[in-house]
């Protein structure tokens, strides 16, 4: 028996170096040991690695296919020196979220030229599509972004609070207002 990262696991005798691999909340996903498939991870989204060779460079590198989508892995390889005989614990880190479909309108209800960027307050960018829809993915349910969107003739703001949105399916496709910053154009009159 190993104990090793409050995880117990049953394993024979070892001669070299043994890792823990976590890859939290995700089951079912390869783990390949330099460049050799080991197995998957269990329901708590761990495998044990139980012949890592001492006082060499070791890779360990997770099936990027077997993630699902609406997770996003932070790294897809650790690559690192085994000191000495022992336990290692290897953790990969994973960004989950919802993946949506939104559609962008003008405060005047028209839509959005397709092509037009919008910057989030994430740092991320999206560019409008066709019938001004975006998409977005990895959101949580308590985030809230602000986006500026730059067209060929505009600049607005986009508030969007998926708090606000709850559990909904893509195909909902919610509908955000892009308010204007730019003043609107004075009409002379004759």
């Amino acid at each position: 028996m190993l104990y090793i990262d409050q995880s117990l696991f049953a394993t024979r005798k070892i001669y070299d170096s043994v890792g823990l691999i976590k890859i939290p909340s995700l089951e079912n996903v390869g783990v390949y040991l330099n460049n050799s498939l080991i197995g998957k991870t269990n329901q708590s989204g761990e495998i044990l690695a139980p012949s890592l060779l001492n006082f060499t460079q070791t890779a360990i590198r997770i099936n990027e296919q077997d993630v699902p989508i609406n997770a996003q892995l932070t790294t897809e390889i650790q690559s690192f020196f085994i000191p000495a005989p022992g336990a290692y614990a290897i953790n990969f880190t994973t960004q989950q979220g919802e993946n949506k479909i939104f559609k962008v309108l003008l405060d005047d209800n028209s839509f959005l030229q397709p092509g037009s960027i919008i910057e989030w307050s994430d740092e991320k960018t999206t560019v409008v599509g066709y019938n001004s829809e975006i998409y977005r993915s990895l959101l949580t349910s308590s985030q809230e972004l602000t986006g500026v969107l730059y067209s060929e003739n505009n600049i607005c703001h986009i508030k969007l609070d998926s708090s606000k949105n709850g559990q909904m399916n893509v195909s909902d496709c919610p509908i955000l207002v892009c308010k204007s910053s730019l003043p609107k154009p004075v009409e002379s009159g004759n």
